[in-house]
């Protein structure tokens, strides 16, 4: 309900109460009752004014976006590129660890509240380690510890994460497919190289989506779907203004770096097929921001940026204007998330999803705002804020990354990654984050090669 409410339904009082009774485990399968609601929930009218702001097409989002510098004066060399790159990759990696052992901790809610990020103070303050400066230390009454390799006494490399996979699988298809992939080639790559289960929400019913639609996946020789990013995006798929196409807009950024209008181009690209609207702005927003990141050094600068690529008027440049607004006001970053959260609360009577798109990505700006970039207290202000804690951590710590450099960001959190990172890809289950960062170089010089050869046609 929450997500037909995000898109501006009126849901009828007894469809609502319908879906209350459901049992959560008696009906957890019964696919009859469970569709049919479903259904009728998809089908209810959504505003018109609501669906012109909120447009999925690129050529009308740019339509909607306030003017902004599209391409910015970056003449990297190579040595600067490869630290950039360096530290982006280090701050998400690093990021996504510190925050791994609360991922299923910061997204609780209890009556319509989250509550997450009181139980990470809880937890911190009951091991003396408030506020959050290094790795958590094992939870010793969890049978199944979250996370379990990136706790103080066991990191030693970037363990298997979906927020890593696809930053390595964006470099990947750019390599494999060049700056004029389509959304399908992602698609196609998706299938022959990720396991079903390393993928999430939106992701997994996109690709369902797009395997029904064809009786062969994605093998060589094999016929491509027949799906539409439409189809992929919209059916049966009520995650799609959630987080996942956000913390896939990293290595989009990355290859379009000094490019913010092509970085979102890309990210748009990727996030399409499986989200709509506020999800496919969020990862637009973020992949801006952090191309601009390697030029801009002031965050409240790339903000600015990053919002001049989304429609202006959209759910998420509306909230991100408020969390501006309260950050202003706010002496601490606590005290802001306190009036984040308010305004929030005050946006539905159903809660909004703890990754959501857009309640992310307001904590991401309130760590980057509060810590002035620095990385130790952006990384660690986005974890301890709660939400979706890995994603958060890994985004920041990517920014923060790329604003400083692989040089300064060699720190004690970092270090203890020892320049590895383990995946459930096959055939990439054991990569060197230095070796990434040089393949990002490259693809880099490939993207700035087609822009070239283009304005020159």
């Amino acid at each position: 309900m929450s997500a037909a409410q995000d898109e501006g339904a009126k849901i009828p009082k007894s469809l609502a109460q319908q879906i209350r009774q459901l049992d959560p485990v008696l009906d957890a399968w019964n696919e009859k009752s469970i569709w049919s609601l479903y259904d009728q929930l998809d089908n209810l009218e959504r505003p018109v004014r609501a669906a012109k702001s909120h447009p999925n097409d690129l050529e009308s989002i740019r339509l909607l976006r306030p003017q902004g510098p599209r391409i910015l004066n970056w003449s990297p060399t190579e040595s600067d590129l490869l630290d950039g790159f360096l530290g982006a990759w280090l701050g998400r990696t690093t990021g996504c660890a510190l925050g791994l052992p609360v991922e299923q901790v910061g997204v609780l809610v209890s009556d319509k509240k989250y509550i997450g990020r009181k139980k990470i103070r809880e937890r911190l303050s009951q091991s003396h380690d408030w506020p959050l400066v290094d790795y958590f230390v094992e939870n010793e009454n969890a049978s199944a510890p979250w996370g379990s390799k990136s706790v103080r006494s066991t990191i030693a490399y970037m363990e298997p994460d979906d927020d890593i996979h696809y930053s390595i699988a964006g470099l990947c298809i750019m390599e494999s497919f060049g700056p004029e992939f389509s959304w399908s080639d992602i698609a196609e790559w998706w299938i022959s190289h990720f396991p079903l289960s390393s993928l999430c929400t939106a992701e997994v019913q996109a690709l369902l989506n797009y395997a029904t639609r064809t009786a062969r996946w994605g093998s060589d020789g094999g016929e491509r779907s027949i799906a539409t990013a439409e189809f992929c995006r919209r059916n049966r798929n009520p995650y799609r203004e959630w987080i996942g196409a956000q913390i896939r807009s990293d290595s989009w950024a990355w290859v379009a770096a000094g490019h913010p209008e092509l970085a979102a181009e890309f990210a748009y690209r990727d996030a399409s097929w499986t989200h709509t609207a506020n999800g496919i702005y969020g990862s637009m927003f973020f992949a801006a921001l952090q191309s601009a990141a390697f030029v801009i050094k002031d965050p409240l600068d790339l903000i600015k940026i990053a919002l001049s690529e989304i429609p202006a008027e959209c759910n998420l440049a509306i909230a991100i204007h408020e969390t501006l607004a309260l950050c202003n006001s706010s002496n601490d970053w606590q005290v802001a998330m306190n009036k984040l959260e308010s305004y929030i609360y005050g946006l539905s009577e159903y809660l909004m999803s703890p990754v959501h798109t857009i309640n992310n990505a307001c904590t991401c700006i309130i760590a980057l705002l509060f810590s002035s970039g620095e990385p130790i207290s952006a990384m660690s202000i986005a974890v301890m804020a709660g939400l979706d804690t890995d994603c958060n951590g890994a985004t920041v710590g990517a920014i923060s990354g790329a604003l400083v450099g692989g040089s300064r960001f060699d720190n004690y959190l970092s270090r203890k990654l020892n320049n590895r990172i383990v995946t459930r890809i096959p055939g990439m289950q054991d990569l060197s984050i230095s070796d990434l960062a040089q393949r990002t170089v490259k693809q880099w010089n490939v993207v700035r090669q087609s822009q070239s050869a283009k304005n020159l046609s």
